[in-house]
């Protein structure tokens, strides 16, 4: 019989008497989060301010839920927005549970529900489900570009990005092209050519069976209105649990909306505070109307604890964004702790330098890499930045890098693992990969640079094993060329020979092939190391599938490279956005760029709504720390012609308490930028 927990300061009047069993103790939830984890029939709404125990009030709840005896853990649906959040919730809840029961719960992101149901009945929308592959963004925009060009589009007139956004739009809206038809969109040569675009552009798409990350979404919206496989899933999953219901589009909520309607059992929780997606097309005031009139006898409630952060940073937090009344005050555990450390700066670089000595600092203290975040607003301010973290040897990984895998030296690594897993010394299996050999043949150069490589084809216009293995034979090669051949075929049949873990053969390839040490020393070749090192940390976290690369790109494919992880690897500072930062946490933040027109951004806070989601973004930036904030900004800025731009503070840090913050105005020698 499980033991009546001891009381502590949050639930000491409360009574337990009538809570009944549950696979935890009652006293590791505060009386907030204990009443929507014993609503379990209906739907439940949660109003959860960030640190606040979300994911733990709802991984309780699916434990309390499978307890009480309802259904079996099959039937329970777990949507989140990132495979990190997924992730999180299936260990919590293999501790309350244990393995096998936690991994019968389906916790997955809204991408990945959506291949798994396309998978299991895309034959009825005309595709083969076993062989459906996801296109990145520029194969799925070179289909688009087919698509324009077949219905004759003037592309003076409609360019490729600007008819893939509307696509998207359109997409993440549940537009379809029969919607055209209606008296929502005008009858005139744009929106007419828009809708053959449209329709060609999803015929091609089907045609090569392929779908791009916005057809996860759209396509299972028009799987789940056929009546048939709607009811099917709606038998499977008899509890659905949203998170972070505010960045939710159009298309997702249907997708739920569909799947809860018969059962009725919906729990989303969702932080106003926190909305910060609209220009991806999420809605939270629309789909918030929606589900309170889909489910109208919903219930909602809020949780009033924060559990993550130290007083000064909470209230900094909910003084960015108090007059709009988001959710009540919380309670806070941790203790007052440090000050809001506000720093100034001439330029960027001055701030740069003292962001990268002060992570060493921290580094020194006996931080781990991975405790600590630096955050930024653009893109933009991430050049300067990194240059001072290579410049002072901190290992650093970009969150939010969409061109990660286009690098140059990770698909050199990739390519050089490709003839590890795919080929066996067989000239017809090794041809199979011949696109990783041709990519490969010099890197690191040897030798076999573009102009060897014509001679060596012969005015062929491709590249074939024979090609190589005739090579040693030719008479019209020099001897040069003819070693540096030899060489490169004894790599490779080195590397086909390796074998081990896939961070073992990533180590023996570059062993092998010298090709770390052909970077050099220079602050490129560091940020090319550093690539590799990331790359590697990445694969880690794949040891043990059955098929390391073939997971890995399915994952990077589906949710972004970004949202694989780094394993256990802890060593690296994590550099990002704070948009790509939502729903991570760190024991400390560095906050740079908090000035004019850079944050808020200028271009967003043109508009009142805009301004809105700038101070919601500032809010979510503060509080992702747990113990220690910086919040920096520099009084110029070098603009992208190379202007140089005054600017003055944030009017954010107007709103922080004065008895929060301690303010420095720093005159540091810079270090690195001379």
């Amino acid at each position: 019989m499980k033991k009546t927990p001891a009381p502590n300061a949050l639930n000491e009047s409360y009574d337990f008497s009538e809570l009944g069993s549950a696979p935890f103790d009652w006293n590791d939830l505060s009386p907030s989060q204990i009443e929507p984890v014993r609503h379990i029939n209906g739907p439940v709404l949660i109003n959860a301010a960030a640190g606040t125990g979300k994911t733990r009030t709802i991984t309780y709840r699916i434990a309390y839920i499978i307890e009480q005896g309802n259904v079996s853990a099959h039937s329970i649906l777990a949507v989140t927005f990132t495979r990190k959040a997924a992730r999180e919730m299936v260990q919590r809840l293999e501790k309350l549970l244990g393995a096998d029961l936690a991994q019968q719960i389906t916790a997955v992101t809204y991408h990945a529900l959506g291949l798994k149901m396309l998978q299991a009945y895309g034959d009825r929308l005309g595709y083969q489900p076993k062989k459906i592959v996801i296109y990145n963004q520029a194969e799925a925009r070179h289909v688009l570009l087919e698509a324009m060009r077949a219905v004759g589009a003037n592309q003076g007139i409609w360019d490729v990005p600007s008819v893939a956004q509307a696509i998207k739009h359109w997409k993440d809206n549940r537009v379809t092209p029969a919607d055209f038809a209606s008296a929502d969109f005008r009858d005139d040569l744009w929106n007419r050519t828009m809708r053959c675009i449209y329709e060609c552009y999803l015929q091609k798409m089907r045609e090569a069976n392929a779908l791009d990350q916005d057809d996860l979404i759209y396509q299972t919206c028009l799987l789940l209105e056929m009546d048939e496989v709607r009811q099917m899933w709606q038998e499977l999953f008899h509890y659905v649990t949203v998170d972070e219901f505010q960045d939710t589009s159009i298309a997702q909520y249907g997708i739920v909306q569909m799947l809860a309607w018969k059962h009725r059992n919906i729990c989303c929780v969702i932080s106003p505070a926190q909305s910060i997606y609209s220009w991806r097309d999420a809605q939270t005031d629309t789909v918030l109307r929606y589900l309170r009139q889909d489910f109208a006898e919903i219930v909602e409630y809020a949780l009033r604890e924060n559990y993550r952060s130290t007083e000064q940073i909470v209230r900094a937090g909910e003084a960015l964004v108090a007059e709009w009344n988001y959710s009540p005050q919380v309670h806070v555990h941790r203790g007052q702790g440090e000050h809001v450390q506000i720093a100034e700066f001439q330029t960027e670089w001055e701030e740069a330098d003292f962001l990268a000595r002060e992570t060493q600092r921290l580094l020194d203290e006996g931080f781990r890499g991975r405790n600590i975040a630096l955050l930024y607003r653009t893109w933009a301010q991430a050049h300067v930045i990194e240059q001072a973290f290579l410049h002072a040897g901190i290992p650093y990984a970009i969150v939010g890098d969409r061109y990660f895998m286009d690098r140059a030296e990770v698909r050199d690594l990739l390519a050089y693992l490709h003839i590890a897993y795919y080929t066996n010394g067989a000239a017809e299996v090794l041809q199979q990969e011949i696109g990783s050999v041709l990519r490969i043949l010099n890197r690191p150069e040897r030798g076999l640079g573009r102009a060897v490589l014509r001679k060596i084809q012969k005015g062929s216009s491709g590249l074939s094993i024979e090609m190589l293995y005739d090579a040693m034979g030719r008479y019209d090669l020099s001897d040069e060329i003819k070693d540096a051949v030899n060489e490169f075929l004894k790599v490779i049949f080195d590397v086909q020979d390796c074998e081990g873990s896939v961070t073992e053969r990533i180590d023996f390839i570059l062993e092998r092939t010298a090709y770390r040490d052909s970077l050099g020393d220079a602050l490129e070749g560091r940020r090319k190391r550093l690539s590799l090192e990331m790359l590697r940390s990445m694969l880690a976290a794949y040891e043990n599938a059955d098929d390391p690369l073939a997971e890995f790109y399915r994952d990077a494919q589906i949710s972004g490279v970004t949202d694989v992880g780094f394993g256990d690897d802890d060593r690296f500072v994590t550099l990002s956005t704070i948009h790509a930062a939502k729903g991570l946490e760190w024991q400390v933040v560095l906050l740079a760029g908090v000035e004019e027109h850079i944050f808020p951004n200028g271009r967003a806070a043109k508009t009142q709504r805009g301004l809105e989601e700038e101070y919601r973004l500032a809010h979510v930036a503060v509080t992702r720390a747990r113990a220690k904030l910086y919040m920096t900004y520099a009084l110029s800025r070098t603009s992208d012609d190379g202007k140089i731009i005054e600017h003055g503070p944030s009017p954010f840090l107007k709103k922080i308490p004065r008895e929060c913050m301690t303010f420095t105005r720093t005159r540091n020698q810079n270090h690195f930028a001379k």
